[in-house]
């Protein structure tokens, strides 16, 4: 099963053909957030800690089939989160893949991007290439997105991560070449959190290589993928990409 955790102010759509290409290696089920798609209209969260809560029990209960966690920009702090919650229930993650994104411990606190105005925010994320020219051209879609986008920045920009032993599992960290978002120091710090050195992957592109690169972090996918033992009281891997929403429990 590979569970997917898309980047800030996006839903399920942009990795929903994800499920055909890796049909037979694996499930792909992919994290929705409030505020987008089916979950429209529910106020978006803003701290990590209601996230890891909504969704580790949704996660930990697709075991006994083994889970690798895939997650790009803000998805791969919320993987990251994820895989040490489901070792904390002890149903650690098979591997672990962390795409456009630094440590966490290694964020710049003082480029706090959802305290930046309205027009600021949307070119902080326009700069990323991450913003549609239809989005930008639409007052009504930038009113419905710009809060989303706030919120997903804050859950980044506000998670104090606690002191934990590093993860026992196979780490693959991905980065553009082109992407200026995330430093050699900020991604060097993966190392910290793992027993063995991750493996670093540059692909071509800036931040959203993850889609200007598709095939190639496809290829690289289907790899951890395929390394990932299989259980054999597992059940089979299906077509069907499912999704896990966040609704945490008060």
């Amino acid at each position: 099963m590979l569970v997917v955790a898309p980047y800030a102010g996006s839903g399920v759509a942009p990795f929903r053909n994800w499920g055909p290409e890796l049909a037979d290696l694996a499930a792909v089920t992919t994290v929705l957030l409030p505020g987008r798609e089916q979950l429209f209209g529910k106020p978006a969260l803003t701290s990590m800690t209601e996230i890891l809560r909504g969704l580790t029990p949704q996660v930990a209960a697709l075991r006994p089939r083994p889970v690798v966690l895939f997650g790009h920009s803000l998805g791969a702090l919320v993987a990251f989160g994820l895989a040490r919650e489901l070792r904390r229930e002890g149903v650690p993650p098979a591997a672990l893949i962390v795409s456009g994104a630094g440590s966490p411990c290694r964020r710049d606190l003082t480029d706090l991007v959802h305290l930046l105005s309205d027009d600021a925010l949307l070119q902080r994320t326009a700069d990323y290439d991450g913003m549609p020219p239809e989005l930008l051209a639409s007052p009504e879609l930038l009113a419905v997105f710009t809060p989303i986008l706030r919120a997903d920045f804050q859950v980044l920009e506000t998670w104090t991560v606690d002191p934990l032993p590093p993860l026992d599992l196979p780490v693959t960290v991905l980065r553009g070449v082109s992407d200026t978002s995330v430093t050699d120091y900020q991604a060097d710090g993966w190392r910290t959190h793992t027993v063995a050195p991750p493996a670093e992957r540059f692909l071509p592109g800036g931040h959203f290589f993850v889609h200007t690169a598709r095939a190639e972090v496809l290829r690289i996918v289907r790899d951890v993928l395929a390394a990932v033992p299989r259980r054999a009281d597992a059940p089979p891997a299906t077509p069907r990409q499912g999704e896990v929403s966040c609704t945490p429990s008060r």
